[in-house]
């Protein structure tokens, strides 16, 4: 009896671990490896209601904003969030699929292919605001 309760309470343990680790992600695993390639050209535009403006950005600036993105940690967010009312939207150029609406006041990213599900950058709340600053 005492065993088949150690043996429930470390299998209650693991289930509540996975769930956990199921609510976050890294950056990578939503955007494919093209997308972080230096090869690869972004066209990144600033959303307003639903005209979309293109950003004229070197290719210095659009690859230290990969940098910047690459290996964030993602908590993945239960409140859904609408494309159209992002400030930004990065879209890869060679896959157009690799797509990141960035919401600043919320700071918040939704990748729209996915899901419309928020994500929050985990312990790095200056993150989209770096970002923004790019942009600017």
């Amino acid at each position: 009896m005492k065993k088949n309760f150690i043996l429930g309470f470390f299998l209650c343990l693991i289930v509540l671990a996975s769930i956990q680790l199921s609510k976050s992600t890294l950056i990578e695993n939503a955007l494919t490896d093209e997308f972080f390639s230096s090869n690869t050209i972004l066209r990144i535009e600033e959303i307003n209601n639903t005209n979309f403006t293109e950003i004229n950005t070197s290719l210095e600036k659009q690859q230290e904003m990969k940098e910047l993105l690459k290996g964030q940690k993602l908590s993945i967010m239960e409140k859904s969030f609408d494309p159209l009312k992002a400030e930004y939207r990065i879209v890869s150029t060679s896959n157009p699929n690799d797509q990141i609406y960035i919401f600043v006041e919320e700071n918040v990213i939704v990748f729209p292919h996915k899901s419309s599900r928020g994500y929050s950058i985990k312990n790095n709340d200056e993150l989209i605001r770096e970002v923004d600053f790019l942009l600017k």
